[in-house]
């Protein structure tokens, strides 16, 4: 009995950490540039007074389902388009058919926080013998919708995991 109850235990363990699926990152459109990111609004905090509906989850690695893309435009914040599953089934559907009573795109005023990127960089060279790793870090703050802060690609060093603490 032990035994078994050993082997369901160390089953459930394994299955729960090599189950476990990352997040789809929702994109930002600024500058040209794309930021990928768990950062942004919920559709909730953007757009308070809507009423949002039920969403069916889409895969393992979208559980809210629904699909976000956002842009920064003259400054500002914008949803500027929405793929979605809703709970009562069909197919996807897209802004409008989605979040009735909102015209894309739609400009959010009420959200504040911040939006970050951060992309691991190991670089070697061979010259000198030397490797360097860091993170670029691109973060984006917004006040009320506005963008206040952009700060593209910052290096951060990363600790080197031979170094003393």
């Amino acid at each position: 009995m032990k035994t078994t109850l050993s082997t369901i235990a160390l089953v459930l363990a394994f299955a729960t950490i090599s189950g476990a699926t990352p997040q789809e990152r929702e994109v930002l459109v600024i500058r040209g540039k794309r930021i990928y990111t768990h950062d942004t609004p919920g559709l909730k905090e953007a757009f308070p007074k809507l009423d949002i509906p039920d969403f069916a989850v889409i895969s393992t690695a979208n559980y809210k389902g629904y699909i976000p893309t956002w842009a920064v435009i003259e400054g500002q914040l914008y949803l500027i388009g929405l793929e979605a599953l809703l709970q009562r089934g069909g197919d996807m559907l897209w802004d409008e058919q989605v979040l009735k009573g909102l015209k894309f795109p739609a400009k959010v005023e009420g959200w504040s926080g911040e939006v970050t990127q951060s992309s691991p960089v190991s670089s070697f060279d061979p010259n000198t013998g030397k490797s360097e790793r860091y993170d670029k870090v691109t973060t984006i703050r917004f006040v009320t919708g506005v963008v206040t802060k952009v700060d593209f690609d910052r290096k951060v060093p990363k600790k080197d995991n031979t170094e003393e603490e």
